[in-house]
């Protein structure tokens, strides 16, 4: 059987790691019947969850949000809720789908997400925080269900000039953009959301392994 995974995958120029070699690269079993990893998901039987490195990542991540505002001599608290709600759900940039919930979006344990989503709420506790912020529950069920109409999670592609300038006064203390030409908005408003997105890529940094 081994021998003909191998062959098959090899029809689709995918090499399968030896299973004799050290590492946990590969694994012979009967699925369904004994749980493995793969690119960061765990299977065990009907349940598709994800693996516990991966959502430790995720909550060290979250964890440094809060950090980074309790050490920032601004202390700007719709700043840290930006970040926060932006590494929940995620965003569409550049015509690719962002973060953690979108890698992680083939998952049936929902009670993953209840647990993250009360992970937050300690951490907002912890730190003496009144904020709301969004919901790892919810944002899974729009991504699922309604992708193309949600606003809950922010397609930043979308946003008009407006919301450009609306989020740069608001979270990156810009001021005076009315009278900044819409073009240059846009460039300001793409290079500080690049950062942020790429803030994101950090929660899936060797998933695979």
């Amino acid at each position: 059987m081994e021998k003909a995974v191998k062959e098959e995958s090899a029809k689709l120029k995918l090499t399968v790691h030896d299973t004799t070699s050290s590492g946990e690269k590969s694994k012979v079993g009967l699925i369904g019947k004994e749980p493995f990893s793969f690119l960061g998901y765990q299977f065990d039987g009907s349940i598709v969850t994800v693996r516990d490195v991966s959502v430790e990542r995720l909550r060290e991540s979250l964890s440094s949000i809060f950090t980074a505002y309790k050490y920032s001599r601004k202390r700007d608290k719709k700043f840290l809720l930006w970040r926060l709600n932006l590494r929940i759900t995620g965003c569409v940039f550049e015509n690719k789908r962002k973060g953690w919930l979108f890698f992680f979006s083939e998952i049936t344990d929902l009670d993953l997400l209840h647990r993250l989503d009360h992970s937050v709420r300690i951490l907002c506790k912890r730190f003496d925080l009144d904020i709301k912020p969004k919901s790892f529950v919810r944002a899974f069920f729009q991504m699922k269900h309604h992708i193309y109409e949600t606003r809950y999670i922010p397609n930043f592609d979308k946003y008009s000039a407006d919301e450009m300038k609306q989020v740069l006064a608001e979270y990156f203390g810009y001021e005076r953009l009315d009278k900044v030409a819409d073009g240059e908005v846009e460039v300001i408003f793409r290079k500080k959301v690049a950062r942020q997105v790429r803030d994101l890529e950090t929660d899936l940094q060797d998933v695979g392994s």
